[in-house]
């Protein structure tokens, strides 16, 4: 019989290596661990209400299909639970993070909302775990943590995007994007939990849930990517810290023909790897300006003085000017 001990760190230690591996890929900047404790932590408290919407559409759906149980285990693993459960989540982005000064770029949709899924996953772990004992907890560990690691980067995934597009000014596109934040994982979710529900009678569908799991931790592994190189901050005229950048006419008046450079672009967001001499204009990595160019100040000739005025009798060879300085007089002639 295992300890407690051991149950809890089985069942918590899944869930914070996905969240502190998520974190790590952010590369354009680090959300602040404050923020994402606090999106685990309510997403630990979403688990609550999910139960409770899960309860209150459970009855409605098994009487409407009570003489037909293929569909009400369609409709009851795809509304009954995975919507749910996707609804409580969202939630929590929605209303803690997504007005939040630290929601300042794409990717911080995927990390958050998966900060949430992991919150979810871990107290719905705990449970599981202590209920039901260590083999659980293994088995979940490599199947139900990541299938709610999976579903968070599709809701994140959407929610950054939308996020940008708000800024864009493209206002259809984010609700769009933001109903597709609920659908897709609703979509993913509610078939991964249909294939695990489906009785041995009904179909053997132990192998396609193994071929499942395999491609949409393939899919969301692309998506990680994807969305990690093309991460950009979500209002285009800030940087990260909400300071304001050069707008395009701005950027225009320091193109043309540096002396030193040849011709200068400016391009916002970019830098000019190589250019010297460069003034920084709002984050590292972001918009950079070059300075303009100040000639070396060139040495200025000294004025020569007068030749002496030969004495009577006797003349003189041409003095010789070196460094400003006069020779001696050569030897007179007479």
């Amino acid at each position: 019989m295992e300890s407690i001990e051991v149950l809890l760190a089985i069942a918590l230690i899944p869930p914070i290596f996905l969240l502190f591996l998520i974190w790590k890929v952010d590369k354009l900047e680090h959300e602040p661990v404050k923020m994402i404790l606090i999106t685990l932590g309510l997403g630990a408290v979403c688990a609550g209400l999910a139960l409770v919407l899960e309860i209150a559409v459970d009855q409605p759906i098994a009487r409407a299909f009570d003489s037909n149980y293929a569909l009400y285990l369609i409709v009851d693993n795809f509304v009954g639970v995975a919507l749910m459960e996707e609804i409580s989540k969202m939630l929590v982005v929605m209303l803690v993070v997504w007005r939040h000064s630290q929601f300042n770029c794409r990717f911080d949709g995927i990390v958050y909302a998966v900060a949430a899924s992991l919150g979810f996953a871990a107290l719905e772990n705990v449970k599981y775990t202590l209920s039901y004992g260590f083999a659980t907890g293994m088995v979940r560990a490599f199947t139900a943590i990541p299938g709610h690691f999976i579903f968070g980067v599709f809701m994140g995934a959407m929610i950054g995007m939308a996020k940008c597009a708000k800024y864009d000014g493209k206002q259809g596109k984010k609700n769009l994007l933001l109903f597709l934040a609920i659908l897709l994982p609703t979509l993913i979710h509610g078939y991964y939990d249909y294939l695990l529900s489906v009785p041995d009678y009904m179909g053997d569908t132990q192998m396609l849930w193994i071929a499942y799991l395999i491609a949409i931790m393939i899919a969301a592994t692309i998506v990680i990517i994807r969305a990690a190189k093309h991460d950009r901050p979500v209002d285009k005229t800030k940087g990260y810290s909400g300071e304001a950048l050069p707008t395009a006419a701005a950027a225009a008046v320091v193109a043309g023909t540096n002396p030193i450079y040849g011709t200068v672009s400016y391009t916002p967001g970019a830098y000019m790897p190589g250019t010297q001499g460069q003034t920084q204009v709002g984050a590292p990595a972001q918009v950079y300006v070059p300075q303009a160019y100040q000639p070396a100040p060139q040495p200025q000739p000294v004025a020569q003085p007068a030749q002496p005025t030969a004495q009577p009798g006797q003349t003189y060879t041409p003095q010789t000017y070196t460094q400003g300085t006069y020779q001696a007089p050569k030897t007179p002639l007479q």
